[in-house]
């Protein structure tokens, strides 16, 4: 849960702000860091497949963000849906 760079001092500061924050405020704030780790997979996908197409460059970040079997089970469906839908 914490890093291994930071202070005990440091640590028992967050844990004590963590504590105080409501239930609600707890999940905006795990939204918004969920919300930017995307936003970091996404930038870094665009860096590393600069070259790779915008289909290409999502089958990666599915792969990424939901490993190698349930990435492949929902691109195939996608496809299917989007066949179907033409």
């Amino acid at each position: 849960m914490f890093a291994r760079d930071t202070s005990e001092e440091a640590r028992s500061v967050q844990a004590q702000v963590l504590r105080r924050l409501s239930g609600a405020q707890k999940l905006e704030a795990m939204n918004a860091l969920s919300l930017m780790t995307h936003s970091l997979v996404r930038a870094g996908i665009r860096e590393r497949l600069s070259q790779a197409t915008e289909t290409e460059r999502e089958a990666e970040y599915f792969r990424i963000v939901l490993g190698d079997s349930l990435a492949r089970r929902v691109l195939e469906y996608r496809n299917h849906i989007r066949a179907r839908d033409i």
